[in-house]
């Protein structure tokens, strides 16, 4: 897919980035709900 509008292109690499932030901070969150879910079952 080309675009030939700068500010279109812009706009999409910028959501292209956004969207790879929020998958790696919902990957690390998962990782750390983990981590905790194993931590609480050692608690008991």
């Amino acid at each position: 897919m080309e675009i030939k509008d700068p500010v279109v292109a812009r706009k999409v690499q910028k959501a292209d980035r956004e969207k790879l932030r929020r998958d790696k901070l919902n990957e690390q969150f998962f990782e750390l709900g983990n981590t905790l879910g194993k931590l609480s079952l050692y608690s008991f």
